[in-house]
């Protein structure tokens, strides 16, 4: 647990220490900024971030790979990744730390966009209920370590950031639009098993303040196993003694 625990300090540190971190946390900022200007800023409408969640888990679908994309690309050409890989921490070890570093950014690339239910508190009457901002927010931080366990995976792969991020990139968006556009194509179970792959509708249920198990239990489940298969790339890429 001491060797994940430093890795993944070690992650955190190196992401907030280059421009990949702060331009990320800005552009996030912004945009969700705009969003929130938009969706919940509307005269005589209830405040209520309701609206505001679901453009908000599209945009962690490009950001949130990007905090990951370094993890073991960037050390490639530089020999630390083989120096981890020979190292006697476990390939384990080394996947866990190095995804919960990127992933413990995301409270950090979120916590600016806590200014805009302050803002609702301050100037909507009657107050917004405080119940589904908080389940929001649970879902993002659920759906960006999804995001975050991909990108993950996809530096493992390969060698280069940026190949990593645009793989990362293209798997999200294609899964997203396969859930959207195939289950309405396919037979009534093939449809279902595609459906249940759609991150939205699982985003729209916490912003109405619904934290179902289930939703829950999926998300963490496919983070485990996407860093269960950055473990097993890492191992198989290990260098033999």
């Amino acid at each position: 647990m001491s060797s994940i625990l430093a890795i993944a300090l070690r992650e955190l540190g190196a992401i907030w220490r280059t421009p990949i971190g702060w331009v990320a946390a800005a552009l996030y900022a912004f945009l969700t900024g705009l969003v929130f200007v938009e969706t919940s800023l509307a005269p005589g409408e209830p405040a209520s971030l309701r609206y505001f969640f679901g453009p908000s888990g599209w945009l962690l679908v490009a950001v949130a790979p990007a905090l990951s994309m370094r993890l073991f690309s960037n050390e490639s050409p530089l020999g630390a990744i083989d120096m981890l890989r020979a190292s006697p921490v476990s390939a384990g070890s080394v996947a866990s730390g190095k995804v919960l570093g990127a992933a413990a950014s995301l409270p950090l690339l979120l916590a600016p966009t806590l200014g805009f239910p302050i803002v609702l508190f301050v100037v909507a009457a009657p107050a917004p209920d405080l119940g589904p901002i908080v389940a929001g927010y649970a879902g993002l931080l659920l759906i960006g370590l999804l995001y975050v366990c991909v990108g993950g995976l996809a530096s493992a792969l390969f060698d280069s950031p940026i190949l990593a991020f645009l793989a990362a990139l293209i798997v999200l968006i294609a899964l997203q639009i396969a859930a959207a556009l195939m289950p309405a194509r396919l037979p009534a179970d093939a449809a279902e098993v595609v459906a249940s792959i759609a991150i939205q509708p699982r985003l729209a249920d916490f912003a109405r303040g619904i934290i179902d198990t289930r939703h829950v239990a999926t998300l963490l489940m496919a983070s485990v196993w996407l860093v269960a298969l950055c473990a097993v790339v890492t191992a198989v890429r290990r260098p033999r003694s």
